[in-house]
């Protein structure tokens, strides 16, 4: 038996985290809009009983679901689904023996019945990021190829992903990412008004693939106590309560301020009015960047991966970027320094920075509403 829907939507939904929760809205008021009474399927990584409560009139199709589908249409909704980043030897290591004893996983694997099919017609993707890859020759490089070159229409977010299109002959179009415009998806906030910092919230994120161990965190709290030493109010934020754990261990340990999305406790709404309540923001995810530039709200981004690079380049230009595998704790203070002292200045750079992106996203939509209604 096979269930059928006009539309599926898949990315890494169900993780209890901001960014992919907010893209996922975002998608689903999309297809609601230009196609209000099609079924749609929302398929997530995860057990997640927090997105029933958004109630988005859609089907959830959880991992442990065995009936095969058919769609006329499967939606790659935003973020960066194909990527495959570099594990030293230690860290190969240190997987095999958690997988080897967790012995939880195991017999949950073993119990579990066949994966389900899914058939689609078309395919498209949006608000996309790819890559990085540490090598050409892996799986996941040549499954992206494969199933990115099926898509009939795929918008792409940044220099990077644009790069691996043009070098494999991919159809593209660059635009950006969807949540640089909330405006479009019933969300409405003022930009800030903030004339000076005295607020910052400093983004941070486990990383598994820091041979350091992840040690950026350390550096940070330096930052944090040495930024506070000269007046500054400064809280720790994490976008999630499940894959932060051992930033969110280390920051309780050291008894620093922190603030973490948990849609259980903050709906999107409130968890964004908490961000608008920042001068200045300093981030390791990208979609903490991103909806600063929203808010009107200049961002230093943490360099932890290639993709908060690419992210700063469509803001800034790579003007505010901190690398903490090369860079000291010296030089992220005098960036909040320079951007204290200079305020005005980034917060026109920023409005400019807004402005531009939402136009970008306004075009998107069209492109995309005008392909959505062509399918019909």
């Amino acid at each position: 038996m096979k269930k059928k829907y006009d539309f599926i939507i898949k990315g890494a939904y169900g993780g209890s985290n901001f960014g992919d929760d907010l893209l996922m809205l975002a998608i689903v008021h999309i297809i609601k809009k230009t196609n209000p009474t099609s079924s749609i399927g929302l398929i997530l990584n995860r057990k997640s009983k927090y997105i029933e409560n958004y109630n988005l009139n859609t089907d959830l199709i959880y991992p442990d679901n065995t009936t095969d589908i058919v769609t006329n249409h499967l939606i790659l909704g935003g973020g960066t689904q194909y990527f495959e980043f570099y594990k030293s030897k230690k860290n190969k290591f240190k997987d095999f023996f958690i997988k080897l004893f967790n012995i939880k996983k195991v017999i949950k694997k073993l119990k579990q019945k066949r994966k389900y099919n899914l058939e689609f017609t078309s395919c498209s993707a949006i608000s996309f990021g790819i890559g990085p890859f540490h090598s050409k020759n892996t799986i996941n490089y040549f499954e992206a190829i494969k199933n990115l070159k099926k898509c009939t229409f795929l918008s792409i977010r940044d220099y990077d992903s644009e790069k691996f299109c043009k070098q494999n002959n991919i159809q593209y179009i660059k635009h950006t990412d969807i949540c640089f415009n909330l405006d479009n998806f019933g969300y409405k906030y003022p930009l800030s008004n903030a004339n000076k910092v005295t607020k910052i919230g400093i983004i941070v994120r486990d990383w598994i693939y820091d041979d350091n161990n992840q040690a950026y965190i350390f550096k940070l709290i330096k930052v944090s106590k040495e930024l506070k030493s000269k007046g500054y109010d400064v809280d720790f934020i994490t976008f999630t309560p499940i894959s932060d754990s051992y930033v969110t261990s280390i920051l309780k340990e050291k008894k620093e301020n922190i603030i973490i999305y948990n849609p259980d406790i903050y709906n999107i709404d409130q968890f964004i009015t908490i961000l608008s309540d920042y001068n200045l923001l300093i981030s390791a995810r990208a979609h903490g960047a991103i909806v600063a530039t929203y808010l009107g709200i200049p961002t230093i981004l943490i360099e932890i991966e290639p993709k908060l690079k690419n992210i700063e380049m469509e803001i800034t230009k790579k003007q505010l970027l901190w690398s903490p595998y090369i860079d000291k704790e010296e030089k992220l203070i005098n960036l909040v320094y320079s951007i204290s002292n200079n305020y005005s200045y980034w917060k026109n750079t920023v409005f400019t920075a807004n402005k531009h992106h939402k136009s970008l996203v306004d075009a998107l939509l069209c492109d995309y509403e005008k392909y959505l209604k062509e399918l019909n």
